[in-house]
């Protein structure tokens, strides 16, 4: 479990359960070469500037997983993590990410500072931040892409890096880059970026007292105690449908037993082994939901993305086909159906 020091507001995602934020503002990915333009949450963060670092006590993953799970934690007591995906020959490794994302705050951090602050709510120490230790891989949504699609929108609606950079263990911004981002280079020096590629990073400062992603032995935890069974697979962490972006995602829980559990927004009650967990509901707390069924959206894994390109102006159309599994709505859930 984790402890804070202190609990402070946050403005909520645009998730839509309850009574939930839907603010957005058009935005350019703060990313660099050719430019799209898509909607990006507003995360500004309200009222608190308590920096106080999270505090971990590790937790007794050996109660709360399946044997055969706990075979896949390593010697620090952190699950083994997906490295990469089905196209791992054109895909870059969790150093490289770090590495390139070192270099790009480098070189840009000055300029991405104040956006930085906004989103966490206090300043960032901008000059003194470093990579955390850990890398996040996360899966893409989508299985199927139309094979000329241009490389952009392949790095778009495809796997991505979540490096966090940390002021003394503190994560303070996350930095997303696409896991296709072989065409970003570092020059002679480890901290200068030669070539930043095109549309590989996106930036986003941390909300005060959160962490992006949520640490899945904490995600194993919080599952364990609000549904009472054990983890039966790893925890898997996959996008949300375009045209969220990867600090929106969450991660997939599959339970070695099924629950009785009533969706929020459907009040359905079911029978659920598979789950997500992550932000949610706001950037406080995680929180655990499920495919909403019967919602119009998730009855066809078959999409038609639109992106409007901004220079020159124009709008094109691409097929893609989600993963099995991966529902575009999701609804917060009540366990036991109270």
């Amino acid at each position: 479990m984790r402890t804070k020091a202190k609990t402070c507001p946050r403005i909520l995602l645009a998730e839509g359960n309850n009574s939930q934020s839907r603010t957005y503002r058009w935005s350019f990915l703060r990313v660099y070469g050719h430019v799209i333009a898509v909607p990006a949450i507003l995360a500004t963060v309200i009222g608190c500037a308590d920096s106080s670092p999270t505090m971990m006590q590790p937790p007794a993953l050996a109660q709360v997983v399946t044997p055969g799970v706990m075979a896949r934690v390593n010697a620090k007591g952190e699950f083994i993590l997906a490295q990469h995906g089905d196209s791992a020959d054109a895909e870059i490794s969790a150093d490289q990410a770090k590495e390139l994302v070192a270099a790009f705050w480098h070189d840009g951090g000055r300029s991405q500072q104040y956006g930085a602050g906004l989103d966490r709510g206090a300043a960032v120490h901008w000059t003194e931040l470093v990579p955390c230790v850990r890398a996040y891989y996360v899966t893409s949504a989508y299985s199927r892409l139309q094979s000329d699609a241009p490389l952009i929108i392949r790095k778009a609606l495809g796997p991505q890096w979540l490096v966090g950079l940390c002021y003394v263990d503190v994560e303070e911004v996350v930095v997303s880059i696409s896991a296709f981002a072989t065409d970003a280079r570092i020059g002679h020096s480890q901290f200068r970026l030669e070539d930043p590629g095109v549309g590989n990073f996106g930036v986003m400062g941390v909300p005060v007292g959160a962490e992006i992603p949520v640490a899945p032995e904490d995600i194993a935890q919080l599952a364990a105690e609000q549904t009472n069974r054990r983890l039966a697979e790893v925890p898997l962490l996959v996008m949300r449908p375009f045209p969220k972006g990867a600090v929106t995602a969450v991660w997939q829980i599959d339970l070695d037993a099924p629950i009785a559990a009533r969706g929020q927004v459907s009040g359905d009650e079911r029978s659920l082994k598979k789950l997500f967990a992550g932000h949610l509901n706001g950037w406080s707390k995680p929180t655990l939901a499920a495919e909403i069924p019967n919602s119009n959206a998730n009855r066809s894994d078959d999409e038609d993305q639109k992106f409007v390109w901004a220079r020159p102006e124009r709008l094109t159309h691409h097929a893609v086909t989600r993963r099995p599994g991966i529902a575009r709505d999701l609804e917060l859930i009540t366990v036991g159906g109270r």
